[in-house]
């Protein structure tokens, strides 16, 4: 007879820490458990793991934390260059006359990461021009970019239904986890070069 085991699950990326119900199944603070034998708990782990949600203890789950505290950190530099140029605003719109101080920074730029997190029934979110963060440019990642790092990094290399029939990460797949609109544009200039490869490279532990 197969031993009956409990098993915790825990959102991670937007939805992190979040109280939702997602297919019947209720998460509270992030956390999803039950109890079942580890042959029956195994396609439930893997449904999940679509939701970015993963065991407890388990190396998906740690390494789902650890790209969900270097988005944080870049979110949190953004805000930083934010807090600093908006003196720098103030000082310059207050000149007059024929003296001229060029400012760091273009009057049109957008320095905050705007919008709101979205679980899995989700909403619109602002967006911002940036430096893709995966390219190791500017630690400037725009919201939609973390949102689309954080999803297509948990898809699963054996789902079919996050991949094109060529292998590229289905657009289709992360509208409906993040519940707004999204272009192959959009995947490409978050994470360039990523696919399902990639993810089987990433799984076996070769990235």
């Amino acid at each position: 007879m197969s031993t009956i085991k409990r098993f915790r699950l825990i959102l991670t990326g937007a939805s992190a820490g979040q109280s939702m119900v997602i297919n019947h199944r209720e998460f509270v603070n992030g956390i999803y458990t039950f109890n079942d034998t580890e042959a029956n708990a195994i396609g439930l782990i893997n449904y999940f793991a679509t939701f970015n949600a993963y065991p407890e203890g388990s190396k998906e789950l740690m390494d789902a934390q650890i790209r969900d505290r270097m988005v944080k950190n870049r979110i949190s530099k953004n805000d930083e260059v934010a807090d600093r140029a908006e003196p720098v605003r103030r000082e310059n719109s207050g000149t007059s006359g024929d003296s001229k101080s060029e400012t760091p920074f273009d009057a049109g730029d957008d320095f905050s990461e705007g919008g709101s997190d979205c679980g899995v029934s989700g909403g619109g979110a602002s967006d911002s021009d940036g430096e893709n963060p995966v390219s190791g440019g500017s630690d400037k990642p725009s919201f939609k970019d973390a949102k689309v790092i954080s999803t297509v990094s948990g898809f699963d290399p054996d789902d079919v239904s996050k991949w094109t029939a060529g292998g590229k990460v289905s657009v289709s797949a992360v509208e409906e986890i993040l519940g707004m609109g999204i272009t192959r544009s959009d995947i490409d200039s978050a994470m360039p070069n990523y696919n399902r490869e990639s993810a089987r490279a990433k799984k076996a532990g070769l990235t």
